[in-house]
C-alpha cells in the first residue's frame, strides 16, 4: 500500500464525490489532429489506399487444425474419402468439455485425419 494511502486511511478523511463539471472549455484547442498523430507514431507510411478485389480465391487444399483456441481442442468428425459441404463440422467438442467445433470453409473430399488437423481437398471452389 502506498505512503500517501496509508497516511489518508490514518487520518480517516472521508471520501468526496464530487460533481463532474463535464468537459473543459478548452477541450478543443488540446485536441491533436488525426494526421499530427499518425506522423508522430510513424503509422503515415501505412496509410495507403487497400482496394478491395472482387475475384474469388481459389483453393486447392486446407488443413484446418482442430485446436484454433484456448478450449479443449476437438475430436474428428470426419473419416478419410468423406465427402464434405463448405460449412459442414469437421471436428466436435469432447463431451464435458468446453470448447468449439470447427468447420470446413471449401467443398471436397477428406484426404487426412489426425489429431491435430483434418485436410481436405477441393473439389475447384472457391472459398
Amino acid at each position: 500500500m502506498g505512503a500517501l494511502k496509508r497516511e489518508i486511511l490514518g487520518k480517516k478523511i472521508p471520501y468526496e464525490n464530487l460533481e463532474s463539471t463535464g468537459a473543459s472549455h478548452e477541450r478543443a484547442s488540446k485536441n491533436l489532429p488525426a494526421n499530427r498523430l499518425t506522423n508522430r507514431l510513424g503509422l503515415r507510411r501505412y496509410d495507403v489506399p487497400a482496394p478491395m478485389e472482387d475475384t474469388p480465391l481459389s483453393i486447392d487444399r486446407i488443413k484446418i487444425p482442430l485446436k484454433q483456441h484456448i478450449g479443449a481442442p476437438c475430436e474428428p468428425s470426419v473419416t478419410v474419402g468423406q465427402a464434405v459441404q463448405a460449412g459442414d463440422p469437421v471436428g466436435r467438442v469432447p463431451e464435458g468439455q468446453l470448447g468449439a467445433p470447427v468447420h470446413t470453409g471449401i467443398t471436397g473430399t477428406v484426404t487426412a485425419v489426425t489429431d491435430e488437423y483434418v485436410e481436405i481437398q477441393g473439389k475447384g471452389g472457391s472459398a
